[in-house]
């Protein structure tokens, strides 16, 4: 049978416990909320079967989470039973009971609140022939009437109501109910009034009256009831069992009929009564502060009880500090021993000769008042000669003696004495009880949850001694605990992460992707990630965090543990910077040799030419026009094949510092790898390549570049020269179960079973020494596995080998840039445009200016500052083309130069660089928008660049215009 779940929203920590662990082992589940925001939040998400609320919480009022549970989905019906302190007497008291079913009056006794929560998990079996018996309720507090309204609504009843006697007794004569539930004070005509009415009207004398009222408890109150016709005086109770159980028996016996003339007795009865009312309703008014103080009183020792988890040890300095709270000077506290024999546990403001009295007396104070409740000394329950030996023995004018319970078992007594005061006064008692109650508790929850505390603190000495972080979060991201280690992470301390959500301390550029992992891991339950971390001085710390969704006491968080690879990573670096070293101590040859062809012909031909012009004629001009033509051809495809390898060469050195992981074209690195080992496979093995149609992945250019230059060469290497074309190496990609498939595959000598166990595993390697570090494969399992992916081997002695990787495709597109293509032939004025051309070195300066001044107007630096000087003066230019790094000043400073003018020239900056090589220049480019263009660059591709950005800017010009 499913558990009840039971809600208990309490801000003292210590009740929140003692009323938790008095519900699970009445073998309920239970949930915790400290506020009534937290308390709202539960509710979104899980409907409970009943709410215990305090009426007072430190961010609202019960009245206002009542009704806002009322307005919630679910909780129409939810029983909201609420205790307090003190029975509700204050106007504001009774508005805030308006939503509620119930309430239970502290202290908590722990088989009247099982008892409660019975009663009202439990539907009321009322007999069948009562049920939708007609019910008219007066009462002219709103609060209670709609409070009664329910109760009596749920037991079976139809309801009717009334806010006085005057309103009921016309309802009444319309349409006689068959039972009238009425209070007493009301204004127009009372309860008593209205009674005495209705039995003296012919056709509603025979309706049963049941009075009923929380101030008229005397007994004298409920035979003046009997006496004018009334079933009943019954107290309203927070449970409304008296009440219920009268309104049942009035209906189920024959009622008195009244004359229809009071006699004078019955008058002066009445009288009589509401005089003794009024007088005790002024004697109620008169201690209303000093029962506000009262409450305030033990709030405060509350509070003080709640700051420590192990009572007993710090029993004597709490004790003192709760009389202080009170404003006493005399107290003591009497716990059972290991026998149950009373000792002095603890006492403030006694002399030694008092204090050994008191020593003395310990089992006898339970036997005075008969161990039932609180008694006061001097009293009527305690002998004179006792009370007199008492006081002079203790030097006290007077004290009050309470049990302490601890749960249902008596757990000592609680001793509080004045020189100069009445202890036995109600407010006192009041205080008493109200205080041993607290200490009860506190010692009920230190004695059940020992066992618990003790895992708790050995939970508690593992978190805080842990070598991870260890991170809890609310589902909205807000940090609510953490360890040593995490603040450690941080460096900062528990204030300024506690309250703060983690997404403020994200490294920049991670806080969107993190934020949706984070929306991921609350729908899936459980995340992986490497997220960075900044600190105060600015420097990021890269943490591998596990995350997960936990549920403690009905409330969602979100767990997560921490570790700083930072160190791991910087060393794995240099391991990849290493491997990268030796692959390319390995290709260095065969690319010498890609580059040494080109150029070979290149300087031939440019040699021939030079011979050629130092003599040319017109006749040969034109005699040797088509060899010209083609030794030109010849030039410009040598250069071409000389940059497409510098291009490849580029890609592969990319650093993981030098950019984050971006959505990348597979078969553009594949095609780049494939071009830096030709050298290696051309002589072992045709290459294939069997490119299928496949959805872009994130992931790092260079790193994946290395992964695959590395198995091609492994492949390379598997299959001996000589025969190349009866051996091939193909090179797939394809969609695979969702997955971005990769397969390697090479006709080679394949690998034995015993290397294939140790195939991806540090320094393992079967080449030659000096042929390899062993670390090749181990990398690139590191770099795939970071990306999400995974990488898996097949192969088979004498059959070859292939080479299985999967990756997760990306979500996001590739944006492709735009492609002008330009005509050659040069613009006409209209569209010509002003291009200032910036570079240090003087050749490159002038072929750009050369090629431009075709279109445009071209002015041509080659010295940053004097650029600087000039777009200070002269900002007229549609598009700068400036060098990135230059020896004076570089085209980043000249940027952030005219970045302040703020007037938007530095937008029309293209720089142009032949590699960025520092990380200054790598951080730069990533922070600004502008187009970076890489030398070297053609002739048509610089003109259609610059093309397309002059009719940009017109354009621009021309909506601004208009």
């Amino acid at each position: 049978m499913e558990k009840k779940k039971i809600l208990v929203i309490e801000d003292n920590s210590i009740t929140r416990k003692y009323v938790r662990v008095t519900l699970e082992g009445g073998d309920y589940e239970v949930w915790e909320a400290g506020d009534g925001k937290a308390a709202l939040s539960i509710v979104q998400t899980n409907i409970p079967n009943l709410v215990l609320m305090d009426l007072r919480l430190p961010d609202m009022d019960g009245c206002e989470i009542a009704r806002r549970f009322r307005e919630m989905a679910g909780m129409g019906d939810v029983p909201l039973i609420a205790f307090t302190g003190f029975v509700p007497q204050t106007e504001e008291s009774k508005v805030a009971m308006a939503e509620f079913n119930g309430f239970i009056i502290k202290p908590i006794e722990p088989s009247s609140l099982l008892h409660l929560l019975k009663e009202h998990l439990t539907p009321t079996i009322v007999p069948n022939h009562l049920l939708n018996k007609g019910l008219l309720i007066v009462d002219d507090d709103d609060s209670q009437l709609r409070l009664t309204r329910t109760v009596m609504m749920q037991l079976g009843f139809k309801v009717e109501t009334a806010c006085n006697g005057s309103e009921a007794l016309e309802k009444a004569l319309k349409s006689p109910p068959d039972l009238i539930l009425s209070d007493i004070l009301m204004p127009v005509l009372d309860g008593f009034k209205l009674c005495m009415a209705i039995k003296q009207t012919l056709n509603l004398k025979h309706i049963p009256v049941v009075l009923t009222s929380s101030n008229f408890v005397e007994k004298e109150d409920r035979i003046f009831a009997l006496s004018i016709g009334a079933s009943s005086l019954a107290m309203r109770t927070p449970d409304f069992k008296e009440v219920t159980e009268a309104l049942l028996l009035a209906l189920d016996r024959e009622n008195s009929i009244q004359n229809e003339t009071l006699p004078q007795t019955l008058i002066e009865g009445y009288e009589h009564r509401m005089i003794r009312q009024l007088e005790r309703q002024a004697a109620m008014n008169s201690t209303l502060s000093q029962q506000n103080l009262l409450r305030n009183t033990v709030t405060n020792i509350s509070n003080l009880l709640a700051k420590y988890r192990k009572i007993e040890t710090n029993l004597p300095s709490v004790f003192a500090q709760c009389l202080d709270i009170c404003g006493l000077s005399f107290g003591a506290i009497f716990l059972k021993n290991t026998h149950g024999l009373l000792h002095l546990r603890t006492q403030v403001g006694f002399t030694d000769d008092a204090r050994n009295y008191l020593k003395s007396i310990g089992n006898q104070l339970t036997e005075w008042g008969g161990g039932a409740g609180t008694i006061g000394i001097p009293s009527s329950k305690v002998s004179n000669s006792i009370s007199e030996n008492f006081l002079a023995k203790t030097s006290l004018s007077g004290a009050t003696i309470t049990p302490i319970l601890a749960g249902q078992d008596h757990a000592g007594v609680l001793l509080l004495g004045a020189e100069s005061r009445d202890m036995d006064k109600r407010d006192w008692v009041a205080l008493a009880r109200a205080i041993a109650n607290e200490f009860g508790q506190a010692l009920f929850l230190s004695q059940v949850t020992g066992k618990l505390g003790g895992v708790e603190d050995r939970a508690r000495i593992f978190m805080e001694n842990a070598n991870d972080g260890i991170f809890v979060t609310d589902l909205q991201g807000k940090l609510l605990e953490v360890n040593k280690k995490a603040l450690d992470m941080y460096q900062r301390s528990a204030a300024e992460v506690i309250g703060h959500n983690y997404s403020e301390f994200i490294a920049p550029g991670q806080e969107k992707s993190t934020v949706k992992e984070y929306q991921k891991a609350i729908e899936g339950g459980k995340i992986v990630r490497n997220i960075g971390l900044t600190r105060p001085d600015g420097s990021v710390i890269e943490i591998d965090f596990s995350s997960s969704v936990v549920q403690i006491g009905g409330e969602k968080l979100m767990f997560s543990v921490g570790h700083d690879v930072t160190e791991r990573n910087r060393l794995q670096q240099i391991s990849v910077q290493s491997e990268k070293l030796a692959t390319m101590g390995t290709l260095t040859a065969g690319i010498a040799h890609e580059i040494n062809n080109p150029l070979s012909y290149v300087l031939t031909n440019v040699e021939l030419l030079t011979d050629f012009m130092s003599q040319v004629t017109p006749e040969s001009l034109r005699e040797k026009k088509a060899w010209i033509e083609k030794a030109l051809r010849q030039i410009r495809e040598g250069v071409y094949r000389v940059k497409a390898i510098a291009g490849d060469l580029k890609v592969f050195s990319r650093s993981r510092d030098s950019e984050k992981n971006v959505v990348l074209d597979l078969e553009s690195i594949l095609e780049s790898s494939i071009h830096m080992a030709t050298h290696e496979i051309k002589y072992r093995a045709k290459i294939e390549k069997d490119f299928g149609k496949i959805s872009p992945v994130k992931a790092h250019e260079g790193r994946l570049g290395q992964v695959f230059l590395n198995l091609l060469i492994n492949a390379a290497q598997a299959i001996p020269e000589g025969n190349a074309n009866g051996n091939e190496i193909r090179v797939t990609t394809m969609m695979r179960s969702g997955q971005v498939a990769i397969d390697i595959k090479d006709s080679g000598c394949g690998i034995p079973p015993a290397v294939m166990k140790r195939l991806f595993t540090p320094f393992f390697t079967t080449k030659p020494v000096g042929l390899g570090t062993g670390l090749g494969l181990s990398i690139c399992q590191n770099i795939i596995h970071g990306f999400g992916g995974e990488i898996e081997v097949e192969s088979q002695v004498g059959h070859g080998t292939t080479f299985h990787i999967l990756l997760p495709p990306s979500e996001e597109t590739i944006d492709f840039p735009k492609q002008v293509e330009s005509n050659g032939k040069a613009l006409p004025l209209s569209q010509r445009g002003r291009v200032l051309v910036i570079d240090d070195e003087p050749d490159i300066a002038e072929v750009f200016g050369q090629v431009l001044s075709q279109d445009h107007e071209v002015v041509v630096l080659t010295s940053g500052r004097e650029a600087l000087d000039l777009l200070l003066k002269d900002n007229n230019f549609d598009v700068i083309l400036s060098d990135l790094t230059m020896p004076d000043i570089a085209g980043m400073d000249i940027y952030k130069e005219l970045n302040r003018l703020k007037n938007g020239i530095e937008e029309r900056i293209v720089f142009v660089t032949g590699g960025v090589f520092t990380q200054r220049a790598q951080e730069f480019l990533r922070s600004v928008p502008n187009k970076c263009v890489e030398k070297p660059v053609g002739n048509k591709a610089l003109r259609s660049l610059v093309q397309e950005l002059v009719q940009s800017r017109r354009e621009m010009c021309l909506k601004q215009g208009a």
